[in-house]
């Protein structure tokens, strides 16, 4: 009986998860997404940005708003690569779709080296708009 309640609570856990989106994703999806962040992760640690970013944006394409984290990563991935717009758009993003907190845009490590980038000091003059944006965007902002 302990047993069936556990994958009970896990269905329910899963199921309330992915209703927060409001469309269809399955179990695989969420699977998928899993299975190229973690791939995305790896080429980034071996300094493969240009996969890294490749698995990261495909990811995003399946469930675009899951984990600000991923969000930076790919953010970091890009500025790597020198593609500074594409790293812009996707800490942004970041903010609007997963509230990344502005102490954590701060402090990631992963951006020390580019941050006298011109886009860094207009993202965080910007900040606070960013949040509203994803805050407007909640169906139940009150209960956030």
């Amino acid at each position: 009986m302990q047993h069936k309640i556990n994958i009970d609570s896990v269905c329910l856990l899963v199921s309330t998860h992915l209703k927060k989106y409001e469309t269809n994703f399955t179990i695989s999806d969420f699977e998928e997404y899993k299975e190229l962040t973690w791939s995305a992760m790896l080429h980034f640690k071996d300094e493969e940005f240009d996969k890294s970013l490749k698995d990261f944006q495909q990811a995003f394409k399946i469930i675009p708003d899951e984990n600000g984290s991923d969000y930076f990563f790919a953010s970091a991935s890009a500025l790597n690569l020198s593609k500074n717009k594409v790293a812009k758009e996707l800490i942004i993003q970041a903010i609007k779709k997963t509230n990344a907190s502005e102490n954590y845009f701060d402090s990631f490590n992963e951006f020390n080296y580019f941050r006298d980038n011109e886009f860094f000091s207009e993202i965080k003059r910007n900040y606070t708009k960013y949040q509203s944006d994803f805050y407007k965007g909640l169906k139940h902002p009150q209960i956030y």
